[in-house]
């Protein structure tokens, strides 16, 4: 329910998220997509990406450790919270 919240969070700032955990979810149960085909998809969406958000709890998920690390690889701005990202479509706009 967190990533749910903060894809709400953030749609309300004015952001258009993309959340790898509500997006693809129970996907590879119901195809016969994998765990890496799936992991491929989520870092092609990060490199369309403005920045990345990390919800609480990030640390414990591989997958979130990766998109991090490829989001700092491009150099993308990552925030923690929704002030972090406020702030930051402030300067933005």
């Amino acid at each position: 329910m967190v990533a749910h919240r903060v894809t709400a969070d953030l749609m309300s700032l004015g952001y258009l998220p993309f959340c790898p955990h509500t997006n693809f979810a129970f996907i590879e149960q119901v195809s016969s997509l994998t765990y890496e085909d799936v992991m491929k998809a989520c870092l092609q969406m990060i490199a369309w990406s403005d920045a990345v958000y990390m919800i609480r709890g990030w640390e414990k998920s591989t997958g979130a450790s990766r998109e991090r690390e490829w989001a700092r690889d491009l150099n993308l701005p990552i925030f923690y919270n929704l002030h972090q990202a406020q702030k930051w479509l402030r300067r933005a706009k």
